[in-house]
C-alpha cells in the first residue's frame, strides 16, 4: 500500500482558533487530515520495517497478505480504508510495533503484534464490501475487527478465517455487520437467521442528538480493542446491556447539557470525540484520560452526573485538539527538560503537560464561567468557586509559561493566543457583573416617552382593546434595544390596557425542585455531589418574595410592582397586575401546572389575549393548556419547597401532567397560518397577538393528531 497524503492546509487563524480553544470547522478538518495523514505514514512505515528487519515474522503473520488487501481497498473504496484507518487504536498497535521493530519494547513479540494487520486489512475490506479470505488472530479468545466489533471464540481457537464479510470457525459461522460511528448500522449483504451465531458483537455506537438540530455526538463505547489497555488506567470489562445502556443515558444527558448551554463546545466535541473507552474506577474515583496515539478516544469511568461528564467531555477533547496540533506543528524543543508547578496537580510537571493541561483547564474557564450565570441562584456560590478555581489556575500556569525559553516560535504564539483568551472572558466575566449582581437579566429603567408612545401605538394597531387580560410572554434576557428596559415596555402595556386591563406574566421557579431534577425542571443541572448541601442551603417558594427563576426582566419586573398579586404555585407561578389580577391568581392548584386550576385555565374563561414579544411559539406556554385535554396523559411527580403556615421549610410532593414543549414551534406555525395571529412591529422587535381560546383549542386538535403516542 503506498500512501496518498492529503495536503494538511493550517493557516494562520486557523492556528489562533485552535491557541484560543475557538476552532472553527477548518481547523478542526485540517485536525482531522493531519491525523489521517500520519496514520497513512504510520502503516506504510510499519509495513517498510517489518518486511526490512524481520521478514519471516511478517510473512508468516500475514502481513504481506493484509497489505496487498489494504492496496485494493485503496483503489476501491477509499473511504472505508479512512474510516478503519481513523480507528482511534490502530495509532496504538502501529506505535507499539514500531517501537518494537526497533527494539524499544522488551518482550514484544513480532509475529503476534504483526498478525493484528490482518484485523485491520478485514476490517477495510468487509467496509468496502471487497471478497477477500484472511485468517484472523485470537487473542485471550476474542476476535476483534477495529471499527466493527469482536467476538468471543471457543477455547482452544487461535485463529479464524474471515472470507466474503463472512467469519468461520467449528461449529458455525457469523456474518459481520457494518457498523459506523457516522451511521446507523447496515448491512448490505443478504443474511438468515440460520448463519449467524448469537455471540457476535458489533461496536457499540451511541448517538446523542441535540433537541433543535445541533451538532450530533457519535461515539463507539469500546469496550472489546485489545489495545484500548493504552489508557493507563485500568480498563473495565466488556460491557453487559445493563451497563451499556446506562452509558448511553448519560453521555444523552451530558451531550444535552453541552448543546443547550454550549452549543459551540458541543460542535467541538462532536468533531473530535469518536470513542469512549470505560475505565473501571480505583476506590470509587472519577478518572478521564486521553492518549495522543490514540485520537479520538476518551477514557472514562461511569458516572451518571451529567453535568461531569459534559465537563469531561470538554477537558478532554480539548487534550485531542491540542495532540493532533502537536502533531503539525513544534510548540517546544524537543529537549525540553525544565519541570513546572501547577494548581491542578501535586507534582511538577514536563513543558508539554503544562501546555496541556493549561489549554483544557482555559477550556473549563470558559464553562463555567458561562454556567455560572445559568444556574439557580442557590447555586450560584458553589459555580463561582469553580469558575475562579479554573481562572486562577490558568493565570498562575500562563504566567510561568510566559518566562520560559524552551518555547518555539509557534509555541510562543500558542501561549501569547492563550493569554489574550483568558483576559478576553475575564472581560466577559466583568462585563456580565456589571449588569446587575442583585438580579441577574434585570436592566435599570432609563424612561423615555418616546418609546412608551411607540410601543403602545405598535399594540393598540395590533388589535388590544381596553379592559383586555393580557398574558406576556417575553425573552427570558434583559430587554435589550428597549429604551427604559421592562419600566417602560410595562407602562406601555398597562397605558394601552386601561385602568380596567389586568396584565400577566409568568413567574415561575423551576428550579424550586430537588437538586437530582434539575436537568429536567430548569435545564440546568448541578453536579451530583453538590445536592446534598444545595438542600439544606435552598430558600422555600414565598409568593411575595421569591423572585422567578430566567423569566426574563418583564416577568421581574411586574412580579414586584405595587399591588402586584402572584400565585402560590410552588413552581409555575403566575404574577398580575389590574382589577382581575386576584380573580385569576387564586387557588392555583399544586398539581396542576398550566392546566384548568391554574391561572392560565382562568384568563381562557376570561377572554384574555396573548402576546409574544420578540419570542417564537417554543416558549408559548399557554398551548399546555391544550396538553391537559389530551386524555390519559403521563404523569410525573416533583418535589418543592415551601414555608408552611408556622415557618418552617417543607418539601411538598405532588404529581401532575407530563408537559413537553418539543414541537410546540411546529405547533405554532400551524396555528399562525390558520390568521388568528396579529403579527405587528413594535419598533424593532415582532410581536405576535392572539387570543388564548383560540389558541388552546388549535393546539387540542393538532396534538391529538401530531402526538398519538399520547
Amino acid at each position: 500500500m503506498i500512501p496518498r497524503l492529503v495536503g494538511v492546509r493550517l493557516t494562520a487563524q486557523d492556528f489562533g482558533e485552535l491557541a484560543r480553544g475557538r476552532p472553527g470547522p477548518a481547523a478542526l478538518q485540517a485536525l482531522r487530515t493531519g491525523q489521517l495523514s500520519r496514520r497513512l505514514l504510520l502503516v506504510h512505515t510499519l509495513a517498510r520495517t517489518a518486511r526490512t528487519r524481520f521478514p519471516s515474522p511478517w510473512r508468516q503473520s500475514g502481513g504481506e497478505r493484509a497489505q496487498a488487501v489494504l492496496t485494493e481497498v485503496t483503489r476501491h473504496d477509499r473511504g472505508a480504508l479512512e474510516s478503519v484507518l481513523m480507528h482511534p487504536h490502530l495509532g496504538v498497535w502501529a506505535m507499539r510495533c514500531l517501537r518494537g521493530l526497533h527494539g524499544r519494547s522488551p518482550g514484544f513479540r513480532v509475529r503476534d503484534e504483526l498478525a493484528w494487520f490482518t484485523a485491520v486489512a478485514a476490517a477495510a475490506a468487509t467496509r468496502a464490501g471487497l471478497p477477500v479470505r484472511l485468517e484472523l488472530p485470537v487473542r485471550a479468545g476474542i476476535v476483534s475487527l477495529p471499527t466493527l466489533g469482536s467476538m468471543r471464540v471457543p477455547a482452544g481457537i487461535v485463529v479464524v478465517r474471515l472470507e466474503d464479510g463472512v467469519i468461520h470457525l467449528p461449529g458455525g459461522k457469523v456474518r459481520v455487520p457494518i457498523v459506523d460511528a457516522a451511521a446507523p448500522a447496515r448491512d448490505p449483504r443478504s443474511s438468515t437467521a440460520e448463519d449467524t451465531l448469537p455471540y457476535w458483537q458489533p461496536a457499540r455506537v451511541v448517538t446523542a442528538r441535540a433537541p433543535d438540530s445541533g451538532p450530533v455526538l457519535r461515539v463507539v463505547l469500546e469496550d472489546g480493542d485489545p489495545y484500548r489497555d493504552a489508557h493507563r488506567e485500568d480498563i473495565g470489562s466488556p460491557l453487559t446491556p445493563e451497563r451499556a445502556a446506562r452509558w448511553d443515558t448519560a453521555l444523552r444527558h451530558a451531550w444535552a447539557v453541552l448543546c443547550e448551554h454550549f452549543p459551540d463546545r458541543a460542535r467541538i466535541c462532536a468533531s473530535l470525540c469518536t470513542s469512549v473507552v470505560p475505565l473501571a474506577a480505583r476506590s470509587g474515583r472519577a478518572m478521564s484520560v486521553t492518549v495522543r496515539d490514540a485520537h479520538g478516544a476518551i477514557g472514562i469511568t461511569e458516572t451518571a452526573d451529567p453535568v461531569r461528564l459534559a465537563e469531561t467531555l470538554v477537558h478532554e477533547a480539548s487534550h485531542i485538539a491540542l495532540g493532533a496540533l502537536t502533531d503539525l506543528v513544534d510548540l517546544h524543543e524537543g529537549d525540553a527538560t525544565q519541570r513546572y508547578t501547577v494548581g491542578w496537580r501535586p507534582d511538577r510537571r514536563p513543558l508539554e503537560a503544562v501546555l496541556q493541561g493549561t489549554y483544557a483547564h482555559l477550556a473549563l474557564t470558559g464553562l463555567w464561567g458561562h454556567y455560572r450565570h445559568l444556574v439557580p441562584p442557590v447555586a450560584r456560590a458553589r459555580a463561582e468557586r469553580r469558575f475562579v478555581r479554573y481562572r486562577d489556575q490558568v493565570d498562575a500556569a500562563l504566567a510561568a509559561l510566559g518566562n520560559c525559553r524552551q518555547l518555539t516560535v509557534p509555541g510562543r504564539r500558542f501561549v501569547d493566543h492563550m493569554v489574550e483568551e483568558a483576559a478576553d472572558r475575564a472581560r466577559d466575566a466583568h462585563d456580565a457583573a456589571r449588569v446587575n449582581p442583585r438580579h441577574p437579566g434585570i436592566v435599570r429603567s432609563r424612561p423615555v416617552a418616546r418609546t412608551a408612545s411607540a410601543t403602545a401605538t405598535a399594540l393598540t394597531e395590533s388589535g388590544l382593546g381596553s379592559g383586555s387580560v393580557l398574558l406576556v410572554l417575553a425573552p427570558s434576557t434583559p430587554l435589550g434595544g428597549v429604551d427604559g428596559g421592562p419600566d417602560v415596555l410595562t407602562r406601555a402595556l398597562r397605558e394601552v390596557l386601561g385602568e380596567r386591563g389586568t396584565l400577566v406574566v409568568p413567574t415561575a421557579t423551576s428550579d424550586n425542585t430537588d437538586p437530582s431534577t434539575w436537568h429536567r425542571t430548569c435545564h440546568s443541572p448541578v453536579p451530583a455531589d453538590w445536592w446534598p448541601g444545595l438542600r439544606s442551603e435552598m430558600p422555600p417558594f414565598e409568593p411575595e418574595r421569591t423572585p422567578s427563576h430566567r423569566m426574563g426582566a418583564l416577568a421581574e419586573h411586574v412580579r414586584r410592582l405595587p399591588g402586584a398579586v402572584r400565585s402560590d404555585h410552588p413552581r409555575t407561578s403566575f404574577a398580575g397586575i389590574g382589577p382581575h389580577a386576584s380573580a385569576l391568581m387564586r387557588d392555583h392548584a399544586p398539581d396542576c401546572h398550566y392546566g384548568e386550576r391554574s391561572p392560565l385555565g382562568r384568563m381562557e374563561q376570561a377572554g384574555a389575549h396573548v402576546l409574544l414579544w420578540d419570542v417564537g411559539f417554543a416558549a408559548n406556554i399557554t398551548f399546555h393548556l391544550a396538553e391537559y385535554r389530551l386524555g390519559q396523559s403521563p404523569t410525573t411527580g416533583y418535589r418543592s419547597l415551601v414555608r408552611d403556615a408556622r415557618g418552617d421549610r417543607r418539601w411538598v410532593e405532588a404529581m401532575d401532567t407530563r408537559l413537553s414543549n418539543h414541537d410546540f414551534a411546529a405547533l405554532g406555525e400551524a396555528f399562525e397560518r390558520t390568521g388568528a395571529v396579529r403579527v405587528a412591529a413594535a419598533g424593532q422587535w415582532r410581536t405576535r397577538l392572539f387570543r388564548l381560546d383560540e389558541a388552546v383549542g388549535f393546539a387540542t386538535n393538532w396534538l391529538r393528531e401530531h402526538r398519538p403516542d399520547r
